[in-house]
């Protein structure tokens, strides 16, 4: 990087041209710990600084990093008093990294100020590192070498200048300390080791400014500037280990994102789990309207995050700024809700499939019985009926064999007729359909060959579920009549608005098999309409059979 590489090469130079400045006899050169501590402090924002542009999407940021450590150097070129420009520029912009600090303050972590009041005080913030040395040399016109460990006579724009740095810094302080205190979780987790150690500096910062305005000695603001140093990289260092903490710490919880994503179909529970992951409350989940537009943001400066699949928009995740940071655990949090919310949404387009298919199977059904009452029924009835009227013409005395051949003719079409009957009545039971279940189930107790104990409230639900609940109820005790050996059963349906409860129980020989072909093509029914299908059967304890078909939004009953 060109500007790392310009800015490594200013702060080797200004070293080059300041090390071991002194003023014999009244100052000697500081000692080589001392000199090297001042003359490094400024290498490691430049390092980071590229660092942060090149290897993270906070480009800003790392250009603001690598202006702060550049600016830092400039303050060594007043020990040029024999070259003007030089010097001019030095002492005017002696103080410009301080200005560039306050702007990382308030703008961490994207580099970008989000409000009036960081713009203002930014603003503020250059005026007092910049504006000052500008005054301060109009109006002192100092033309004496200047370093970190020469004696200087401190001026009343001196004074003034420090005073404004002091209270510019105690504002700054008290600004990242009211964000780190009022921010999300999320936002904490993520910027509050920055925000902690920037106030930290802050602190360190206002020791060298109020030592200069109250004109200490020169060995005492040596030790301010050296404890601003070393401050400095310990807070640094302490902070960026703290952050490193808590993104490993994220990189834990996020392992447990996809077990609780596992299996969810809910929107609000798919927020819930990706909003704890994240820590972000305010996180949501907003969906295209059918138009495929989307809603507006629910307040402004807010972040959104879309989640595509190939050209499809699922949903757009609308976030706390914070959580956009770009980290890795947010993009593997991001993704593994766009692979849930493609699931779901197969999975919803699969149960509308079957849902379909079983109201067609249904409508089907409904139609064949229709067409064996109205037209095969109606033919067998009529033949019937013209049989009986050959009986009564033929004289049995005269043929007796004929007769009996039309009575045995008219009993076998009778055998017919209700053979017909029963398998219409299978295909699609008309108590059903015109009185509902409790009293098509009850048609059912009263031919059974067991005493059937029948619990059903007279309401009626849609026609799909109805049919789906008389067909299991149907086969169980079809079940329980060949293979249970019971002397009892009871068919019980309860409903609330969301599902219908079926549960047939008998008191036989139980064992029964949920692997056997009958209940697996009962357990597939209620799977069609997604619902739940469950068998307690242990040998001498009777069968239970227990049924949960889900009620449409549109499915209350009636």
């Amino acid at each position: 990087m060109v500007a790392a590489a310009a800015a490594l090469g200013l702060a080797a130079w200004t070293t080059g041209i300041s090390w071991g400045v002194s003023d014999p006899p009244h100052t000697p050169a500081p000692p080589v710990w001392l000199d090297a501590a001042y003359h490094a402090f400024g290498v490691p924002f430049i390092v980071g600084g590229a660092l942060v542009w090149a290897r993270t999407r906070w480009r800003r940021l790392g250009l603001l990093l690598l202006l702060l450590g550049a600016s830092y150097y400039l303050a060594f070129l007043r020990v040029l008093p024999e070259h003007p420009v030089l010097y001019v520029t030095g002492f005017c912009l002696a103080y410009l990294h301080v200005g560039v600090f306050g702007h990382i303050a308030m703008s961490v972590p994207t580099g970008y100020l989000a409000g009036t009041v960081d713009r203002v005080y930014v603003v503020l913030a250059y005026i007092a590192s910049v504006g000052t040395q500008v005054g301060r040399y109009l109006a002192d016109r100092p033309a004496n070498k200047w370093n970190f460990n020469l004696p200087q006579v401190n001026t009343a724009w001196g004074k003034f200048g420090s005073y404004l740095v002091a209270v510019i810094g105690i504002v700054g302080v008290v600004l990242v300390l009211r964000r780190l205190l009022t921010s999300l979780r999320g936002r904490r987790r993520r910027t509050g080791p920055v925000w902690g150690a920037l106030a930290l500096i802050g602190v360190l910062l206002l020791a060298p400014s109020l030592a200069s305005a109250w004109s200490l000695p020169l060995d005492s603001q040596l030790m301010f500037g050296v404890l601003l140093v070393a401050g400095t990289a310990v807070v640094s260092l302490g902070g960026y280990l703290l952050w490193v903490g808590l993104a490993w710490s994220d990189q834990i919880r996020l392992t447990a994102l996809p077990l609780r994503l596992a299996g969810q179909r809910q929107s609000g529970a798919l927020q819930a789990a990706l909003a704890d992951t994240l820590g972000d409350p305010t996180l949501r989940l907003v969906f295209p309207r059918t138009d495929g537009t989307l809603p507006e943001p629910a307040e402004q400066g807010r972040a959104l995050t879309p989640i595509r699949r190939g050209d499809r928009l699922l949903c757009v995740i609308d976030h706390d700024p914070a959580v956009a940071s770009g980290d890795r655990a947010t993009e593997i949090a991001v993704a593994l809700t766009g692979l849930t919310l493609e699931n779901a949404q197969l999975y919803q387009e699969v149960r509308e499939s079957r849902s379909r298919l079983t109201t067609a199977t249904f409508e089907e059904r409904k139609r064949i019985a229709r067409d064996m009452h109205d037209g095969t029924q109606q033919r067998f009835f009529a033949a019937l009926l013209r049989l009986g009227m050959a009986g009564e013409r033929l004289d049995a005395g005269q043929s007796p064999q004929a007769a009996a051949l039309l009575a045995q003719a008219k009993a076998e079409l009778l055998d017919g007729i209700e053979a017909l009957r029963a398998l219409a009545q299978g295909l699609h039971p008309v108590d059903l359909e015109q009185h509902g279940l409790a009293e098509a189930i009850a048609v059912l107790a009263d031919r059974s060959p067991v005493v059937t104990d029948v619990s059903i409230p007279p309401l009626r639900w849609p026609p799909t579920v109805e049919s789906t609940a008389y067909f299991v109820i149907s086969e169980a005790l079809a079940n329980v009549y060949k293979h249970a050996g019971a002397t009892r059963v009871s068919v019980t349906i309860t409903t609330d608005r969301t599902a219908l409860v079926v549960q047939v129980a008998d008191d036989g020989v139980g064992g029964a098999d949920a692997s056997g072909t009958g209940l697996r093509g009962l357990a597939a029914r209620v799977g069609a309409l997604d619902g739940v299908f469950g068998i307690d059967s242990d040998p001498r304890a009777g069968t239970r059979l227990t049924v949960r078909i889900p009620l449409p939004p549109e499915g209350t009953p009636s």
